[in-house]
């Protein structure tokens, strides 16, 4: 009994220990610092390739071949914040999420609901987003459900509902801020 109470202190200190001895043994070895930064790797830009489409809107494709997904933005110009009128403040913001909440689809009206659905089903998630200059729509997909995705982004930007109802669901939303989710 008494050699294995031995062999146990005996493996209890050297499991104290050990810890203990191991940042000293690193450090000795220059590991407790980063090593240094690696040489600066180049940056490719992408090429852009531009195109007219027949409805006049401009195309511009920087491919990346070998992924599987591609992201579409349709680039909206006008809605961008520093565009509002003074008075009417947020004004960018509230025509596209407004944009987000229903559109005609195949001659259907759809709610946001049925679209969030319609995107998820293809893989991918829809985006708006509001910038100083600039708003857009956009997803990212996978190559292969390009085409009805595009559809999708086109009933959005060119068939929204834009119902009284959402309007005044949205403007509160917008006016009520982070404020209401927050107890």
């Amino acid at each position: 009994m008494k050699g294995a109470d031995l062999r146990r202190r005996h493996a209890l200190l050297t499991g104290l220990a050990l810890p203990l001895a191991l940042p000293l043994k690193l450090s000795a070895q220059g590991f407790d610092r980063p090593p240094p930064p690696g040489p600066e790797l180049p940056l490719p830009r992408p090429r852009l390739a531009e195109a007219r489409l027949p409805n006049g809107l401009r195309l511009l494709v920087a491919e990346r071949r070998g992924l599987p997904l591609v992201s579409a933005r349709l680039l909206l110009p006008d809605l961008g914040s520093l565009g509002d009128p003074a008075p009417k403040a947020g004004l960018a913001q509230l025509h596209l999420q407004l944009l987000g909440r229903g559109a005609v689809r195949e001659g259907e009206p759809q709610n946001a609901d049925e679209l969030a659905f319609a995107a998820e089903s293809l893989g991918a998630s829809l985006e708006l987003d509001s910038g100083p200059r600039a708003g857009s729509l956009g997803l990212t997909v996978a190559r292969q459900n390009l085409d009805a995705a595009l559809e999708l982004l086109a009933d959005l930007a060119l068939q929204p509902l834009l119902s009284a109802d959402d309007l005044d669901r949205v403007r509160e939303e917008l006016l009520d801020g982070p404020d209401k989710f927050i107890d």
